[in-house]
């Protein structure tokens, strides 16, 4: 039995198990993936601050799960720290799955999925973060 099989085995037979499961904190999932990264970096939550133009505070709120950051702000770290920041849907983590991503670069989100553009497209949503304007998509060939 691998692991998406034994996962599925206890989300049918322990409630207990499917209860903890589906109360996935998504808050504090990104607040410790800042942490990691900060500190694989070797900065301070102040230094980061500072190379993002806001306080420690916000960063250590971030870091500790009690708030959601936005895109912006999670982009923001990413630069600061010199990489992207990659974003997957939960059913794209299952191995039977095609390659499905979203890529956060600037302003644009990019989603890919291979078994979409086999058929007949994959598409690029487009926002500026920030501001009054609605979402854009574009759908490419």
């Amino acid at each position: 039995m691998n692991l998406q099989q034994h996962k599925q085995k206890l989300l049918k037979s322990n409630s207990e198990f499917r209860k903890e499961y589906n109360s996935y904190d998504l808050a504090f999932e990104i607040g410790q993936m800042i942490l990691e990264a900060r500190s694989i970096k070797g900065i301070t939550q102040k230094r980061l601050a500072e190379m993002i133009d806001t306080k420690q505070s916000g960063i250590a709120r971030a870091e500790s799960g009690s708030y959601l950051p936005s895109l912006s702000f999670l982009d923001k770290i990413a630069k600061a720290l010199k990489t992207h920041l990659f974003v997957r849907f939960g059913f794209m983590l299952d191995s039977s799955s095609k390659n499905v991503s979203a890529t956060i670069s600037g302003n644009e989100v990019f989603l890919t999925d291979e078994a979409v553009r086999e058929n007949f497209l994959s598409f690029k949503a487009t926002s500026s973060f920030g501001e009054a304007s609605p979402n854009k998509y574009q759908y490419l060939n």
